[in-house]
């Protein structure tokens, strides 16, 4: 009844919140935004974009890992629904893969990886995907692939507000509240607030979150952007360490299966503030860029076992965990003409980090990076060089790089192209357990396009001698639209053949007044001999394990509308009944056949004077 209440209370107050109309999707806000610097968000005009609104929504993502599990190569370890899921790409490790929030990295300082559950879904607008090969220039971490997310952010010259509800099976209910209010002409406040809340599926898998945004912007000129950012949230969370693996398959398949600890969980509080200044003060073609950004963490790991049972048991006993991350990033990229088909871009960054711990650790707490990126443009070709220095580097040296990227064709609207790089990085990993990377990483590929109705994108990639390939495919007949990805990885920590889909109508009905996608999506994947199993207290991978090794093939149906200021969202979830693992020992919860398998309605709604 508590959280019933609250979400009604948001509901209400989003009746007095007034909103500008959109013509398109229902998060995406289309508004005359002709003096914002844009560049002081994105990492890379290298970049691929997945636009929320036209990716991600129309599946009804439910949090950022759904959303980046449907970019080909990645793999995500679910642990229940509201778990800490782990984002891994191309097999490199979820402590190894850089997650940004508008050009600042966010990954946990303390343990690697990132709290998916600390970004709430209503907030993003776009994913940006950065280059394996050089991500390693943008943040201490990244040995391989980069995500930046780039949240919901428009100089609106209305008040603006919206208001999302879903509701999924086992009491699972989401509510959000996003407003904008603009106090001045070019000063705009932005704030939003999210719950989320479940019972879970088995025991001890209870979940509950606050999520609250907040940002002020000014814009005095089309050369000059400040931007004040502050986050906070609040996770609770059972930790039950997985099922029970003496029971048979129909046990393990009830909710009332038998879990490995019913008596552990998580409460973790985080307070981050960010000042990020962006200007062209050299000119049109030089962006500077001052970023501040401070991280305070809270974590309170509870385990009720009584201590003469823990070694039996195999859990930890219970601790608390503080620490405060500080950073500053000064950078600078810009561009020069050599001639009218040639030039040079180049991107420069100096980095301080100073981090507060309340216990002793083995890794640094200052470092001072530095990074460069030269890119050489001519013609249909270009060729980029990469290089990057950690002050206090227990790995030594330089970690570089080097990509290129070439038309071969290019005739109307067909066009083919040819890729390839590869980097040496050489960094300490932020982790609990930390450790250093010297690792080699070297892809190749090439892409076709025909217009927007066709492309295949093949990538053959080795890291560290543990090779694989990916394969993007979209194709487009009348409006019926195919996506599909496949995969295949080596590593120990990726199924060994990965392969992903959707296939959906996407029109306008009754006369453009109706916005409809219908579709089905789903995945198979093939697992190893060995799965990984994961400490809830570290985050860490604890041991390698032969059991259900089940290959997985799950389907879901959906259907999305867009109905004047509202899109609603419809998904029966795993409509063949598979029983399958998103991570060892701990089951997807899109489970039930089809009658029982109505797993989410959401409405995303935006409100006006």
């Amino acid at each position: 009844m508590k959280a019933a209440h609250v979400l009604l209370c948001l509901f209400i107050l989003s009746f007095f919140l007034p909103a500008k109309s959109i013509s398109a999707d229902s998060v995406q806000v289309r508004q005359n935004d002709s003096v914002k610097v844009s560049e002081a968000k994105t990492l890379s005009k290298d970049s691929r974009f997945y636009r929320y609104d036209s990716s991600f929504v129309w599946a009804d993502s439910r949090d950022l890992s759904e959303a980046v599990s449907r970019i080909t190569g990645s793999y995500v370890f679910r642990f229940n629904n509201g778990g800490r899921n782990s984002i891994y790409f191309n097999g490199i490790s979820d402590k190894e893969t850089g997650i940004f929030r508008d050009g600042v990295q966010i990954n946990d300082v303390y343990f690697g990886g990132f709290d998916v559950q600390s970004q709430s879904v209503n907030d993003i607008e776009r994913i940006e995907e950065i280059s394996a090969v050089s991500s390693f220039i943008y943040g201490p971490s990244p040995s391989g692939k980069s995500f930046n997310i780039i949240t919901k952010d428009k100089l609106h010259r209305k008040p603006f507000s919206q208001f999302r509800y879903s509701q999924d099976r086992f009491n699972s209910l989401y509510a959000d509240v996003f407003f904008s209010l603009p106090l001045a002409a070019k000063v705009n406040f932005l704030a939003g607030v999210t719950k989320h809340s479940i019972d879970g599926r088995y025991g001890n898998t209870e979940f509950d979150v606050w999520n609250g945004r907040s940002r002020l912007s000014y814009v005095p000129s089309d050369k000059l952007s400040i931007r004040a950012d502050f986050y906070y949230n609040n996770i609770s969370r059972g930790l039950n360490e997985g099922l029970d693996t003496s029971q048979t398959t129909e046990e393990l398949a009830d909710d009332d299966a038998v879990v490995r600890n019913p008596y552990s969980n998580e409460e973790i509080e985080q307070f981050n503030f960010g000042l990020t200044a962006g200007s062209k003060m050299f000119g049109k073609n030089f962006f500077t860029t001052l970023q501040v950004y401070s991280n305070n963490t809270l974590r309170r790991y509870s385990n009720a076992i009584a201590d003469s049972s823990l070694v039996t048991a195999g859990f930890s006993p219970s601790e608390n965990f503080h620490y405060i991350s500080n950073s500053v990033r000064l950078s600078q990229e810009g561009s020069f003409r050599l001639s009218r088909n040639s030039g040079i871009r180049f991107y420069g960054a100096v980095n301080a980090y100073m981090n507060r711990y309340d216990k002793n650790v083995r890794f640094s707490k200052e470092d001072l990076t530095a990074s460069l990126k030269g890119e050489l443009y001519f013609g249909p070709a270009s060729v980029t060089l990469l290089a990057g220095k950690s002050a206090n580097n227990s790995a030594g040296g330089f970690s570089k790089g080097a990509e290129f990227r070439v038309t071969v064709y290019s005739r109307k609207n067909f066009s083919a192209d040819l890729f390839g790089g590869l980097n040496e990085t050489r960094y300490d990993v932020i982790s609990y357990e930390p450790y250093s990377t010297k690792k080699s990483y070297y892809e190749a590929g090439f892409r076709i396009s025909a217009s927007d109705q066709f492309s295949i994108t093949q990538t053959f990639f080795s890291e560290n001698d543990l090779g694989g390939l990916s394969t993007d495919l979209h194709a487009r007949v009348w409006n019926i639209f195919a996506d599909a990805g496949y995969s295949y990885s080596r590593s120990p920590m990726m199924p060994e053949h990965l392969a992903k889909f959707d296939l959906s109508y996407r029109g306008f009905l009754f006369r453009n007044k109706l916005n409809l996608r219908a579709g089905f999506s789903g995945n198979y994947l093939m697992r190893k001999d060995t799965e990984p199993v994961f400490d809830q207290k570290t985050y860490e991978v604890s041991y390698m394990s032969g059991s259900f090794q089940t290959d997985q093939f799950s389907i879901d149906a959906y259907i999305g509308a867009r109905i004047g200021r509202a899109n609603i969202n419809l998904t029966l979830a795993n409509i063949f009944d598979s029983f399958a693992y998103g991570a060892q020992l701990y089951p997807l919860d899109n489970r039930g056949g089809f009658l029982n398998s109505v797993s989410r309605f959401t409405i995303v709604w935006d409100f006006i004077d």
